[in-house]
């Protein structure tokens, strides 16, 4: 028989100007995303080149990032950290103001739809390229700014900065009304330029340091392919899939559905998509760490609440109605709040102390590849169907749920960082 003992410290994060200045810089990051997220869908339409272009940018750049976040993260233990980040967050002001650029000279006809499609992938898969370090080497340089009983709550209060960057991010969209689409990515570039350059002055310097190499399981190592991970991590991936095809029609949806122009159509979608990021947010920070309920659970309310969310989003469109869309996105929303850090708990409880940076790396890459598949499926079905994309989010899920609960069976029970432990009872 097997029980689990979670402890959790219960001394609060360590929170000082370095710990401020990384989550304004990864929080200026989300905002950055959801920026474009709420204008890019109304843009490519009025430069004309095909909705499926939008969801090709975006998987190309998630294609990146899956390849050079594993470099970056072998940089990180080589260099001193905060400089990694401080490129980040430069090469993010800079990336976004070529991107923004290009578009500028798109919506002027200065250069060619297909050209500027090309560019735009061209910039994009650079830009991924040169940020990738980003947020690894945010979570690094936490751990090393906090003992090990204050670690979990401070890395958990620093993953949230990226989530309320999703909110600010279509809020400015909103307010941002000067007549000029762009300036919302303007100004999350200037922004990011001026924390990178406050955090070389601010941010403690922490000195390069090798990892020793630590002596593999020999016996039974972990491999993303194992049958006792593969399933939770297909299932994780697939709720990536489903995310990332939301996020990437909803700027469509809005434009099919209401037939408006550029700027009220960015307004709209900014709407949708900050009421998705809130609530999510709430979920994660309030509801997750208020009722302690068990993770297991979690994952069946959360496949349930998605599920029912995407039911209603489906009949949304069909009586084309903005405000049970923004109510049917919160609840999925609430959905997939529990369900993303509920799936990584799980994975993370097949991992040994010393597999847990493996484990993670895994969760990471799948999490990214949805992010490529994702932004293809949401443009480009939803050309077909308003519906469309919502309809296979939900067979995805259904999907994600039935690899979830069908491969669970294969589950490995380990210890995890000290953190959870699994005692055995005759």
């Amino acid at each position: 028989m097997f029980k689990r003992y979670v402890r959790v410290s219960m001394k609060k994060p360590v929170v000082n100007l370095s710990f401020i200045f990384l989550f304004i810089g990864l929080m200026v990051n989300g905002m950055g995303q959801s920026v474009l997220f709420s204008i890019l869908a109304p843009l490519s339409r009025s430069i004309g080149f095909m909705d499926s272009g939008v969801g090709i940018i975006i998987s190309c750049s998630a294609a990146v990032l899956v390849v050079f976040s594993l470099l970056w993260g072998r940089v990180i233990d080589r260099i001193n950290i905060k400089y990694v980040f401080i490129f980040g967050l430069i090469s993010f002001g800079i990336g976004s103001l070529l991107f923004a650029y290009v578009l500028d000279l798109g919506q002027k006809g200065v250069i060619f739809p297909g050209t500027v499609l090309l560019w735009l992938i061209i910039v994009r898969m650079i830009y991924a390229a040169m940020t990738a370090g980003t947020h690894p080497s945010a979570m690094a340089y936490v751990t090393k700014l906090t003992g090990e009983k204050e670690r979990v709550s401070s890395i958990a209060l620093i993953s949230s900065s990226y989530s309320i960057g999703l909110v600010v991010g279509p809020a400015i969209v909103f307010i941002y009304d000067n007549g000029d689409v762009l300036s919302p990515i303007y100004f999350t570039s200037y922004l990011a330029v001026f924390v990178a350059i406050a955090s070389v002055f601010v941010l403690k310097g922490f000195p390069s340091t090798i990892v020793n190499s630590v002596k593999e399981n020999k016996v039974n190592p972990l491999k993303f392919w194992d049958g006792r991970i593969f399933p939770a991590l297909i299932s994780l991936m697939f709720v990536n899939v489903t995310f990332s095809c939301i996020q990437q029609s909803a700027g469509f949806l809005v434009q099919y559905l209401f037939m408006i122009t550029d700027s009220e159509a960015s307004r709209k979608t900014g709407v949708i998509l900050s009421t998705i990021a809130l609530v999510m947010l709430f979920t994660q920070v309030i509801l997750i760490q208020k009722f302690k309920i068990d993770y297991k659970k979690m994952i069946s309310m959360g496949y349930v609440l998605a599920i029912l969310g995407l039911t209603s989003i489906v009949f949304s469109t069909v009586y084309i109605s903005f405000f049970s869309i923004v109510i049917s996105m919160a609840i999925t929303g609430v959905g997939i709040g529990y369900l993303i850090p509920s799936l990584q708990t799980h994975l993370t409880l097949f991992a040994s102390s010393d597999e847990q940076g493996k484990i993670a790396g895994y969760i990471f890459s799948f999490s990214a590849l949805g992010y490529i598949i994702g932004p293809l499926l949401g443009t480009g079905l939803i050309g077909l169907a308003t519906w469309m994309p919502y309809l296979m989010s939900i067979v995805m899920l259904i999907f994600s749920a039935t690899c979830m609960f069908f491969g669970s069976k294969h589950g490995r029970k380990s210890t995890s960082n000290g953190l959870v432990q699994l005692i055995t009872r005759k």
